[in-house]
């Protein structure tokens, strides 16, 4: 769409330049799908960590490592860690496992979308699947429809953050300007509470940080890139720690530790998993000056 306007504005520049080539250009934006950026209010941030800790917590409070190597682990119930197997865990516990299609839900444009996660075999295992239980069923990725609840239960309209059962989807909606609410930024970049980080999930992004322009989210025929965003809720700049809360992580909602660089910033990491290449921003408004007093006015 865009190089056709630019076409149309080379060829006919003298004609447009006397007539006001900028009301094409900007008919030709609105076509693109733009959207004017929006800031978010304190209070709406911190209903994104509030919404995000409240669903940590009604899944029991999952904790998740990362071992040498890379490789993550769940913290089970007597204080070892290992990976959690496909249909162990509390994503197919009887109790929480149906929690997963309110995510779901919430991919609709009005919290109604289509229930994906079922519940055949709850209970079986707590990490590893029983060989006698036969196959485990494998469920469809559930990780951004997370994210997507959690941001439609802090109050963003579809205007402002793209509901998807995709991260990359999201994230090119918020790098193209398609939704108004967040920017999307490279690491490394300083943490905020309310910030997403996200990592690719791709053999080439083990070896090299993907740049944003290498996302692709599904349009004109194009794939779409596997990622993975946790949510941050908190920041220690003294420790340099975040804390980070994430769906499908490990079959649960978890929490994990992030280790920041010694200026405070979060750097993407070849052995981190997923490897945090970009940060998603709330646009927040910018903190007022304080007023002046005595000399200093």
């Amino acid at each position: 769409m865009f190089s056709r306007c630019f076409f149309l504005l080379g060829r006919w520049a003298p004609v447009l330049l006397a007539a006001g080539a900028v009301v094409l250009l900007a008919g030709c934006a609105a076509r693109g799908g733009r959207v004017p950026p929006t800031t978010v209010g304190p209070q709406q941030v911190a209903a994104i960590v509030a919404a995000a800790d409240a669903q940590w917590r009604r899944w029991g409070g999952a904790w998740v490592l990362q071992q040498p190597g890379g490789e993550s682990c769940g913290v089970l119930a007597d204080g070892s860690c290992q990976p959690v197997d496909d249909g162990c865990g509390r994503e197919q516990s009887a109790a929480l496992c149906p929690v997963v299609n309110e995510y779901w839900r919430a991919l609709g444009r009005g919290g109604s979308g289509t229930e994906r996660h079922a519940c055949p075999q709850p209970d079986r295992c707590q990490a590893i699947w029983p060989a006698e239980a036969g196959r485990p069923q494998r469920t469809a990725p559930w990780s951004a429809a997370f994210v997507s609840a959690v941001m439609r239960e802090a109050g963003f309209g579809p205007r402002e953050f793209r509901f998807s059962a995709a991260h990359a989807q999201y994230v090119v909606a918020a790098r193209d300007g398609q939704t108004s609410a967040f920017e999307v930024l490279p690491t490394p970049t300083t943490l905020a509470p309310g910030d997403l980080v996200c990592g690719v999930r791709t053999e080439e992004a083990r070896q090299r940080q993907i740049g944003l322009h290498e996302i692709r989210g599904g349009g004109e025929g194009e794939g779409v890139t596997p990622m993975h965003c946790d949510i941050v809720v908190s920041v220690d700049g003294q420790a340099l720690r975040a804390q980070a809360v994430g769906g499908n992580v490990q079959q649960s909602v978890s929490r994990r530790e992030l280790l920041l660089g010694l200026d405070g910033r979060l750097y993407w990491s070849p052995e981190g998993e997923p490897g945090w290449a970009l940060v998603m921003k709330p646009r927040r408004a910018p903190a007022a000056a304080s007023p002046c007093s005595g000399a200093d006015c």
